[in-house]
């Protein structure tokens, strides 16, 4: 209890500096407030971290000190890195390697990383993360074909698109070709110059850009197994895994994605893809051509790579049955597929959906025969917790994006 109340004063003693020196003049004190006390983030944190129960605390402590802050110095008092510098203790994780379902043990790509960071960084990146995203909506910003991490869009918008798209070439008795690509570890290898340069050009307050690149560099990591920690390894690129920044600073980095008037682009974060349509088969590969050879110089400048073997094409006809021309990303041949799973969503070149509902039933029928005990009639839970095990672990299974396949059903 005595550690805990030191570092809270120490927390305290840190934003009355920066009151009184701090040159952030954009962050509001309710801002701060509110983000110490909001109860919505239950991403991991380090265990050794100031505790959640602490902030509360700090935020009361904050508020009654409000009406003795001179006027001046009322948009001050915001989070630790307000003058410009995110601390380097906040940018070490502690990482923990998750094995993915089903994987070898023995490969290093078969673990899912998970970053613990400390909580106040959270906060702190909180308050970045609102303010950005004020700037990129109060100017608009961001291209209409990003639909990822963003307001009122989701997976199912983007894929109904798509689906639109295909199905208006379809009663035009025009062939859709479409190419998914596969990007390489997009948020790790996002180049901090690249985009900071990109920060600049879209006008971002110079604060937030001081701000935005102290939190990027001197970053660093340690892997933990069985309580034994590895040495810190420095971490030269990319956007921090399961920041919430990390998201909308990719949007910013792809923002200037290549696009063409014969072709049309969906992006969802790092999920890509590009069609064309037209009555000729020529045509269709020679515009998705056109767009490919624009995205690879755009990549190459970029430093994105991609993963060519997992790129997938398909051509969406309901009239011609011959093979179209053949496609190529950097040189390589990228056959096409009869069906490709886009954003979770099985889509096959007739667009039946077939596939997709033959895949939900085996999901759902095999998370039904998990939860059973749970949930049948000799259960003892009551029926308000059936119910609950209903909503959150098998209805979101035959409700996603059924909007999109559902009419295949009738």
């Amino acid at each position: 209890m005595k550690l805990l109340f030191n570092e809270t004063l120490d927390y305290l003693q840190l934003k009355l500096y920066e009151l009184f020196h701090g040159t952030y003049s954009q962050l509001s004190l309710s801002l701060l407030t509110s983000k110490l006390t909001e109860k919505r983030d239950f991403s991991p944190v380090k265990p050794e971290s100031l505790p959640l129960a602490s902030l509360s605390v700090c935020a009361a402590i904050v508020s009654l000190l409000k009406p003795t802050i001179p006027g001046g110095y009322m948009y001050s008092l915001v989070a630790p890195s307000i003058v410009g510098y995110f601390q380097n203790i906040w940018k070490t994780a502690s990482v923990i390697p998750i094995l993915k379902p089903g994987k070898d043990p023995t490969l290093p790509d078969s673990f899912r990383p998970i970053s613990l960071l400390p909580v106040l960084s959270k906060i702190t990146k909180k308050i970045i993360q609102k303010r950005l995203c004020q700037h990129l909506n109060d100017n608009d910003i961001l291209i209409p074909q990003q639909h990822g991490f963003r307001a009122g869009l989701s997976t199912s918008h983007q894929l109904l698109r798509v689906v639109e798209y295909i199905k208006t070439g379809f009663r035009d008795r025009k062939s859709t070709g479409a190419v998914f690509l596969d990007i390489q570890k997009a948020f790790d290898r996002v180049w901090h110059v690249g985009l900071l340069y990109k920060l600049i050009k879209i006008n971002t307050p110079p604060h937030l850009i001081k701000l935005i690149s102290s939190f990027l560099t001197n970053r660093s990591f340690a892997v933990k197994v069985n309580n034994i920690h590895s040495t810190n390894r420095k971490i030269n690129a990319g956007t921090p895994q399961g920041s919430s920044i990390s998201p909308i600073l990719f949007n910013i980095y792809v923002n200037d994605i290549p696009r063409t008037s014969q072709s049309t682009i969906c992006v969802f974060a790092d999920d890509t893809a590009i069609l064309a349509q037209s009555n000729e088969l020529q045509l269709v590969t020679h515009f998705l051509h056109k767009h490919i050879a624009k995205l690879e110089d755009w990549f190459s400048t970029w430093k994105i790579a991609l993963n060519v073997a997992k790129t997938e094409a398909v051509f969406f006809s309901h009239h011609i049955k011959k093979e179209p021309p053949k496609l190529y990303l950097h040189n390589t041949h990228v056959p096409w597929s009869k069906s490709t799973k886009y954003l979770g969503v099985i889509l096959d070149k007739r667009l039946t959906f077939k596939q997709h509902i033959i895949q939900i039933r085996r999901k759902f029928n095999i998370s039904v025969a998990k939860v059973f005990p749970l949930i049948a009639r000799k259960s003892c839970l009551s029926l308000r917790n059936k119910m609950l095990i209903y909503k959150l672990v098998l209805r979101p299974i035959l409700q996603y994006a059924s909007p999109i396949w559902g009419r295949s059903l009738f």
